[in-house]
């Protein structure tokens, strides 16, 4: 039986008290300094929204050791992340002039899931969810069909691409504008394939939404 997320969260909590990963201040796994230390991008300013820069050393930190290290609990300093950035933006956002709106998330390759014990992509499409999109439809737009390597590991664009090529499939057909989910955008190999998946199942426009970026785009005027 698995146990639910928030269960999750709770039970760490009492054996492990929190202690921000950044500062070490006791109280909570990213305190509220650390998390003013994290640049939030404009989401105007690109067609795939992305919180922040993946330099910056809090937010890298947060989504490797999610990711990698299994560290559920960091999934609340994400969701107050996101939620600070919904603020920012003030509800402009590039999808608002859609009348529906779905959410989905680039899938976890399987093997990975089974390795680390849990999807990561899972707890970022349900903070984006809460915290970005509640009005939006969850949908299982795509699933995948094969293993592949990571294309993190393959250095060049054009390798990437290549890898990734047939990666994805649409288990139904899609309708209206979708709203696309993964942790980091690095070349686009990735999303960019996946969203071309989605829009010949139908889907009249793919929008995204990532963490991080890794290449820099302009800050929030605000910031």
């Amino acid at each position: 039986m698995l146990i639910p997320f928030s269960v999750k969260e709770w039970l760490l909590d009492i054996f492990y008290p929190p202690t921000c990963i950044t500062c070490k201040q006791d109280g909570a796994w990213l305190c509220e300094a650390c998390l003013e230390h994290i640049p939030l991008f404009d989401a105007l300013d690109d067609e795939i929204t992305s919180i922040g820069p993946y330099a910056n050393p809090v937010l890298r930190s947060l989504l490797t050791q999610l990711k990698y290290c299994s560290a559920f609990c960091l999934a609340s300093g994400l969701r107050e992340l996101a939620a600070r950035f919904a603020f920012a933006q003030r509800g402009l956002w590039p999808w608002i002039h859609e009348p529906t709106v779905s959410i989905c998330a680039i899938p976890s390759d399987a093997r990975r899931i089974r390795e680390r014990g849990f999807d990561h992509i899972r707890i970022l499409l349900e903070i984006v969810h809460a915290e970005i999109v509640p009005q939006a439809t969850l949908i299982e737009g795509l699933v995948r069909s094969k293993h592949v390597v990571q294309n993190a590991s393959l250095p060049a664009n054009a390798l990437r691409k290549k890898n990734i090529q047939g990666v994805f499939k649409a288990p139904k057909q899609v309708q209206g504008a979708v709203l696309l989910i993964d942790d980091i955008y690095t070349t686009g190999a990735t999303w960019h394939e996946a969203a071309r998946v989605l829009q010949e199942a139908g889907a009249s426009k793919v929008y995204g939404f990532v963490f991080a970026r890794k290449h820099e785009k302009k800050e929030h005027k605000d910031k």
